[in-house]
């Protein structure tokens, strides 16, 4: 499956496709609370997203092994890129 994690420079995750649930396990309402090993994965740390996450910035290619809720580890790979946000 093909897991998609929309979320906000303060971590606050805005929306998760049913692939991540499968791939990682239920996800809280933010990032501050997944394992380290996720927001690693995703480029997000306590402080905030990596330095080079900009809108415009090319994406960040990102491998990890990441905690699976049955105990293991699966060894997953991401695309992490900013997106400007569009106000209404």
């Amino acid at each position: 499956p093909v897991g998609m994690v929309l979320f906000d420079e303060d971590g606050l995750i805005v929306r998760a496709n049913p692939a991540v649930a499968q791939l990682v396990g239920e996800l809280p309402g933010s990032l501050t609370a997944v394992h380290e090993s996720l927001r690693e994965l995703l480029g997000w740390y306590s402080g905030g997203p990596l330095a080079g996450l900009h809108p415009g910035s090319p994406p960040l290619h990102r491998h990890g092994w990441v905690e699976h809720p049955d105990g293991g580890e699966r060894a997953l790979r991401a695309v992490v890129r900013c997106l400007e946000a569009h106000q209404s």
